[in-house]
């Protein structure tokens, strides 16, 4: 394509990623709204991809998203940088940037959570806390060192978790106790006691 003048195919680059990054960011409050409704995410992404809102960005960055898959295609600090000069361009020519300064506010806060060289969809964390929802990308690497035990029903274990350690996490219902704390066979009342 033939832009026009020498700068041409650079601000046109721009708007292609300006539209990409609103895309990623419906995507992102529609999947969080999804799963704060209690809609399966697998199912509801199938559901979207094939509905009049189905676009590229569902196909490529849906599952990484639902996956916590945040391994570089792209980085927050580069689309950071890239919608700077968005912002900057809108305010040269006047043009209303209201997704644009969304987006730039999603992604800024992900490079200060530490997401600067993960996937530029890695924002999705920041929009599921902001829900209320657990970072899926911490639970994984907690995952690694932590072991989940479930109360057994009919026990009230309130009294105990009000006493519970900085070191424990409390995952929907599910505690998460360091590894090497727990041994085989134990309860979850018998750890939070212990």
């Amino acid at each position: 394509y033939y832009m026009g003048p020498v700068g041409s195919g650079a601000r046109t680059k721009l708007v292609i990623n300006l539209i990409l990054a609103g895309n990623r960011l419906a995507l992102a409050e529609g999947l969080v709204l999804g799963d704060k409704a209690g809609l399966e995410q697998n199912n509801l992404l199938e559901v979207l991809k094939d509905s009049a809102a189905s676009s590229k960005t569902m196909i490529d960055k849906g599952p990484k998203m639902i996956n916590a898959d945040y391994s570089k295609q792209g980085q927050i600090k580069t689309s950071l940088k890239d919608n700077r000069l968005m912002l900057e361009q809108g305010q040269i020519l006047g043009s209303p940037m209201l997704v644009t300064s969304a987006i730039s506010q999603c992604y800024q806060a992900a490079f200060e959570k530490g997401y600067s060289e993960k996937d530029t969809v890695s924002f999705y964390e920041i929009l599921r806390g902001m829900a209320g929802l657990e970072e899926k990308e911490l639970f994984e690497k907690l995952s690694d060192s932590f072991t989940e035990m479930h109360p057994l029903p009919g026990y009230d274990l309130s009294p105990l978790i009000e006493n519970q350690n900085e070191d424990r996490f409390l995952k929907r219902g599910v505690y998460l106790m360091p590894r090497d704390k727990v041994l085989e066979g134990d309860t979850l009342a018998s750890v939070l006691a212990g």
